[in-house]
């Protein structure tokens, strides 16, 4: 099996004019499969990593409602002092987004500690 693969993928090389090819790039996945297979350690590991899968998604989901209320909340008590981040939900959020990964939130802060009125 091995040998046929790569002895298509060599006549595929030679010469780039053949369009049916494609089947070459499904036997060489189907390689990559036979590969998991053989080796435990890969196999337990991306085993692993598909049983957290559902765990994971229902952090986001969760981390995504929590987020939506806090932009829902900083739209009201903001909005009107800080446009550019917390003027309407869609710029709320975003800037939840930009609190959440990190992303130059100090500023954001800056902004609003800047004018002590702001945050009254």
């Amino acid at each position: 099996f091995d040998t046929l693969v790569i002895a298509i993928s060599i006549t595929s090389l030679l010469e780039p004019s053949l369009h049916n090819v494609t089947f070459v790039r499904i036997f060489r996945a189907v390689r990559v499969m036979r590969l998991f297979r053989r080796l435990k350690q890969l196999n337990i590991i991306f085993n692993a990593l598909l049983n957290s899968l559902g765990p994971v998604l229902n952090a986001m989901l969760l981390l995504a409602i929590v987020a939506t209320l806090f932009a829902v909340v900083a739209v009201q008590l903001f909005g009107d002092q800080s446009e550019v981040y917390f003027g309407t939900l869609m710029r709320s959020l975003f800037t939840m987004f930009q609190i959440i990964t990190g992303d130059d939130w100090a500023n954001i802060t800056r902004d609003l500690l800047d004018d002590p009125d702001k945050l009254e």
